[in-house]
């Protein structure tokens, strides 16, 4: 199977913790433990492979595509006005004459 559904780091630090957290839970609600120790066995083992068959991960990165590329093309459309209204700026900047018969600093 390809691994193409990588663990950040913020995904990878929230595990460790809920490692260590197994040794309070252990301690303050022993009774919990056969609820909680399952489920960390699942989050460890079995979620990745459920997340990737049931397609998750596609579906997740074609959001991200777009999303991207919705941000990108309007960037690209701000960016665009921009330069075309410099350029026009410094087109006609200084095509206004002064009336010659105004004083010299008005």
């Amino acid at each position: 199977m390809r691994k193409n559904l990588v663990s950040g780091l913020n995904s990878t630090g929230l595990f460790i913790a809920l490692l260590w957290l197994t040794v309070l839970v252990g301690v303050l609600f022993p009774a919990m433990l056969i609820v909680y120790i399952p489920f960390v066995v699942f989050l460890s083992i079995g979620l990745r492979p459920l997340v990737q068959t049931t397609g998750f991960t596609s579906l997740y990165e074609t959001m991200v595509v777009t999303l991207v590329e919705k941000h990108d093309r309007k960037y690209l459309k701000k960016r665009r006005s921009e330069i075309d209204r410099k350029l026009r700026d410094k087109k006609y900047h200084g095509v206004r004459r002064k009336n010659p018969r105004l004083p010299k600093n008005w």
